[in-house]
C-alpha cells in the first residue's frame, strides 16, 4: 500500500509520534552520511516491507510533509507508533524480521474483544497498520480498516492525535475517515465496499456514498447524451438506448450492490434509464413504422427497448407504461392480420346488413334459412357487388404481400377469426372472382380450393331477384368506405407525450 510503502516517517527511518528532537537528530544523522556517501538505512525497514530508495530528493520530500501537525497525523494514520511498553516489545519483533507473528500477538492480545482506551489506542493504530502490508489479503485488509476506522470513532482518538501531532490540532474525525477511505480511491467499488464491511454503520454509509459517485455520474451522463442523440434523430433511437441499456447496467448493479436497491438515488437511475428506454423505442417506432420494408425488425427491436425498460423500471407509472406499450406493440406486429380481419368482418356485417334489407323490401321473410343456399341468401349474392369488394380487398385493403405476414404470425386467435371470415366470404363469393382471391386461403391445398370453388360455383348459379341489381353499387360502395376507416383504426400508431411530468404524462401508445 502506497500510504505505507512511501510513509515519509518510513523514509526517514523513525517511528511516527517522535519528538521534535528526535526529528532533528534523524536529519543531522541522515545528512552526515550523505557527505561521507554512506549508505543510508533504519532498523525500522521492516522485511514484510519492499526495498525504501532514500536519494537526497525523497529525504527532502519526507521531512517536507510533516512539517504541519496535521500532515503529520495524517501519515501517522499509516505507521507504527510507540506509547507502550508493548508496542516496544511488537515493534522489537518486527525489526528482527522473522518474528511478525508474535509481533501480531501481541497486539491482536491487547485488542481483540476491547474496547479502545487510552491505555490500549496504540495496539489498534499498530496492528491496522501491520494488517495493510499485504494488499492481497482481504480479510486482514478488511480487519486493518475496522480497527482503523474504530480508532477515530473513538473517544481515545484524541490521545492518538496528541501522540503523533500536539496538543493544539484539534480532532477532525470526520477528515481522518476520509483521508482513509480515500486511499483506496483507485480500487472497484465493490471491492471498496468490501474493504469496510466490517465497520460501523455509518463508516458504511459514507464508504457507499463515496463508491457510488462515479457509477451516479456515468449514468446521467450516458442518460443526457442517449436523450440529446434521440431527439436530434429518432431513427438512431434503437441503437441508442441498446447503447444506453449495454454500458448503463453494469454501473447500475455497482449503486443496487453499494447502496442497495431501497436507496433514493439507486431507484431514480434505474427508473429513469427506464423511462428513457421506452422513449427511445416509442420515437423509433413512430418514425420509421411506415418507412421500413422489414418491420418486424423494427418491432422486435422496438419490444427490446421495453423488455429492458420493464426490467428497470421502479416507480409504478413507469412499470406500467412499459406494460401497456408492450401490449400495443405486441396488437402493432399484427396489424397485418387486425387490418384484414377488420376488413373481412365489415364485409360480413353488410351482407348480413344487405340480405334483412332485401328480405324487408321484398317481404320474403319466408324464405329465411339458417342453409348457407338458402333463396334469401343467394339472392343477396347476386345482388352485392363483388367485383368491387374483391378489387378493394385484392387491390387496396389485403394485399398479398400482407396475407404472406399473415401467414406466418403466431398469434393462433387471430389466425383462426382470419380463416372462419375468409370461409364466409368464399360461400358467398362468385366462382368467377374466387381464383382472384385464392391467396387469402393460404391454408388450403389445392384440392380443397378445387372443391370450395365447385361448390361456390354451384351456389352462385341459384335463382337470383331482379331487384337485387339497383342494390350492387350502393352496398359495395358502403362496404369499402366503412371497410376502409375500419382498418385505418386498427393499426394503432405510437406517440409520445410531451409533457414530461410523471403525473402528467400519458404513458401509453395513443
Amino acid at each position: 500500500m502506497k500510504s505505507i510503502n512511501n510513509n515519509p516517517y518510513r523514509i526517514i527511518g523513525i517511528l511516527a509520534g517522535a519528538t521534535e528532537k528526535e526529528l532533528q537528530q534523524r536529519k543531522s544523522k541522515i545528512q552526515a552520511y550523505a557527505r561521507i556517501n554512506k549508505p543510508i538505512d533504519s532498523e525500522l525497514d521492516f522485511s514484510f516491507l519492499p526495498f525504501v530508495e532514500r536519494t537526497p530528493t525523497v529525504i527532502e520530500q519526507a521531512f517536507s510533509s510533516i512539517e504541519q501537525a496535521q500532515d503529520r497525523l495524517d501519515h501517522a494514520l499509516f505507521w507504527f507508533v510507540n506509547a507502550t511498553p508493548m508496542d516496544a516489545m511488537a515493534i522489537d519483533y518486527l525489526k528482527k524480521g522473522d518474528n511478525i507473528q508474535k509481533a501480531e500477538e501481541i497486539w491482536v492480545r491487547i485488542t481483540e474483544g476491547k474496547e479502545i482506551t487510552p491505555k490500549n489506542f496504540s495496539a489498534f493504530a499498530n496492528l491496522g497498520t501491520l494488517y495493510l502490508r499485504n494488499e492481497n489479503d482481504q480479510r486482514t485488509l478488511q480487519k486493518a480498516m475496522e480497527l482503523k476506522t474504530k480508532l477515530i470513532e473513538s473517544e481515545s482518538f484524541v490521545h492518538f492525535v496528541h501522540l503523533v501531532a500536539d496538543q493544539t490540532l484539534s480532532v477532525d474525525r470526520q477528515r481522518q475517515l476520509n483521508n482513509l477511505i480515500t486511499q483506496w480511491g483507485t480500487i472497484p467499488a465493490q471491492s471498496l465496499v468490501a474493504l469496510f464491511a466490517g465497520c460501523s454503520d455509518a463508516i458504511r454509509q459514507q464508504v457507499g456514498k463515496k463508491a457510488s459517485q462515479e457509477p451516479i455520474h456515468k449514468i446521467e451522463t450516458l442518460l443526457e447524451k442517449v436523450e440529446k442523440k434521440r431527439r436530434e434523430d429518432p431513427e438512431v433511437a434503437y441503437k441508442a438506448g441498446k447503447h444506453l441499456y449495454t454500458n448503463a447496467k453494469d454501473a447500475l448493479i455497482q449503486l443496487k450492490y453499494t447502496l442497495g436497491a431501497t436507496d433514493l438515488n439507486y431507484k431514480r437511475l434505474s427508473d429513469a434509464i427506464a423511462k428513457e428506454l421506452i422513449q427511445c423505442s416509442v420515437d423509433y417506432i413512430n418514425k420509421l413504422q411506415d418507412e421500413v420494408a422489414d418491420e418486424q425488425k423494427l418491432f422486435n427491436e422496438g419490444m427490446e427497448l421495453l423488455q429492458w425498460a420493464k426490467s428497470l423500471a421502479v416507480n409504478n407509472l413507469t412499470k406500467e407504461r412499459a406494460q401497456e406499450n408492450i401490449k400495443t406493440l405486441e396488437r402493432m406486429k399484427e396489424r397485418e392480420l387486425n387490418r384484414a380481419i377488420n376488413l373481412l368482418e365489415s364485409v360480413k356485417e353488410h351482407y348480413i346488413e344487405a340480405r334483412n334489407t332485401l328480405l324487408r323490401r321484398q317481404g320474403l321473410a319466408s324464405l329465411v334459412s339458417s342453409s348457407e343456399d338458402s333463396p334469401a341468401n343467394v339472392i343477396v349474392d347476386q345482388s352485392i357487388n363483388w367485383e368491387g369488394i374483391s378489387s378493394m380487398i385484392r387491390n387496396e385493403m389485403v394485399t398479398p404481400q400482407m396475407v404472406l405476414k399473415i401467414k406466418n404470425s403466431k398469434n393462433t386467435e387471430l389466425l383462426d377469426e382470419y380463416k372462419k371470415l375468409v370461409n364466409f366470404l368464399f360461400r358467398h363469393l362468385p366462382s368467377g372472382l374466387q381464383y382472384r382471391m385464392e391467396y387469402l386461403r393460404y391454408w388450403q391445398t389445392t384440392s380443397s380450393t378445387q372443391r370450395s370453388t365447385s361448390s361456390s360455383t354451384t351456389t352462385a348459379q341459384r335463382t337470383t331477384s331482379s331487384s337485387s341489381t339497383a342494390q350492387r353499387n350502393t352496398v359495395s360502395n358502403t362496404t369499402a368506405q366503412r371497410s376502409s376507416s375500419t382498418s385505418q383504426r386498427s393499426t394503432p400508431t405510437p406517440q409520445s407525450s410531451s409533457n414530461t411530468s410523471e403525473k402528467e404524462t400519458d404513458y401509453s401508445w395513443l
